[in-house]
Order: structure tokens, then sequence, then C-alpha cells
């Protein structure tokens, strides 16, 4: 069961540290989506399943995104909550994955960040059928005309099938595109006795 994320310990300083350094690099070197990110799931059968996809927010406590409830990723979640992800910003040469597990967001705080988001996007969302058959391009623009005119100039709200996760952290791992020093490449891991540290040699 997907438990509140308030129940999950927080990144290490420095683990936090490095990622929000990571972000501010990439964006200052031109990066296009510093949020864009590989995330896996792997549902009871251990197929692993991953897509590219934007993350919606992070903070100390790990990486937040949306999905529909009935996609594929969804469904994997609900029956597996172990998850990973994977961010490359091409632009500086570093990565980071994060291994850990699908917790759910708080409901404010899965208001606060959709209120953020892109009316078009809010928009998208209603008129998804994530991960089911369609008949074609024509079939999802329709929606999406049908979707914006039901809502005409009305706040759009958070469809009941969305919901927010976070990747609560066990692991995150750091590295630099052909590392030659143990400063670039780092590992924390959440153990019985807390986070631990490991640098490793090139």
């Amino acid at each position: 069961m997907v438990k509140p994320y308030s129940e999950d310990p927080r990144m290490p300083d420095e683990a936090y540290s490095i990622l929000q350094d990571c972000l501010a690099d990439a964006k200052s070197a031109g990066e296009k989506d510093i949020m864009l990110m590989s995330l896996a799931t792997c549902g009871l059968d251990a197929s692993p399943s991953v897509r590219h996809m934007l993350a919606a927010d992070i903070n100390q406590y790990g990486v937040l995104f949306f999905t529909n409830k009935t996609s594929g990723k969804g469904q994997q979640i609900a029956a597996n909550p172990r998850i990973g992800l994977s961010f490359y910003w091409q632009s500086i040469g570093h990565q980071m994955v994060m291994e850990g597990h699908a917790v759910a967001a708080s409901d404010s705080e899965t208001e606060s960040i959709w209120l953020k988001r892109d009316r078009d996007k809010q928009i998208a969302a209603w008129a998804s059928n994530q991960s089911e058959n369609t008949r074609g391009k024509h079939s999802h623009q329709e929606r999406l005309t049908k979707t914006r005119q039901s809502f005409g100039y009305d706040q759009v709200p958070l469809p009941e099938n969305w919901a927010a996760y976070r990747v609560s952290p066990t692991r995150i791992e750091f590295w630099r595109a052909g590392w030659r020093s143990i400063k670039d490449r780092v590992a924390f891991e959440l153990r019985d006795n807390g986070w631990q540290s490991a640098h490793y040699e090139p």
C-alpha cells in the first residue's frame, strides 16, 4: 500500500545539495528540460517498464510526478511501489540515479502543484485515456476539444483518476560522464542506522 510521504526520511543534506547544484548548473548551461527523467516501474510479474516524463517537483523528500492511476505505471505502482528514476543533464555531463518507493503526496501538495500546471496540460489530463487503445489522433483531438469547451473559462480541477506520487529514495547516486576521480561518483544509501555515503574509485 502507498503510504503518506510524511512518514519517510529526508534525503541527506549533501545529496540534496548536489542535486540542487546539478539542476542549477544544467539550467545555466541551457538544458532544455532540466526536469526530464526516465521513470522505471515494475508490477508483480517482475517485468520492468520505463518511460521518459517530466518530474513535477523536487524537494528533500524526493522527486514528485503526476500520473493517471489507471495507466500502466499507475497500476504497477499500486501492485508494487518499488520504483527507480534517472536524470541525465547532457549539457553538464551529470546524471543521477534514484531508487526507492512510491509514496502518495499529501492532498494539499498535490493540489498546489496541479494548480501550477499549464492549463493545456490540465485539460490534456482530463482528455487522456492513458495506456488505453485509441481509435487514432482524431479521437484524442475530439476529446481535447470537448474537454476544453466543457470547462470554458472555469478553473480546471484535479481529475479523480490522477494522483501525485513521490519517489522516496533509499539509494541515490551521482556521476559525471567519463568520471576520472572519486569526486565524480558518489552514492548515498539508506540503511538501518541512517544514510551512508560512498565514493568510488575510477
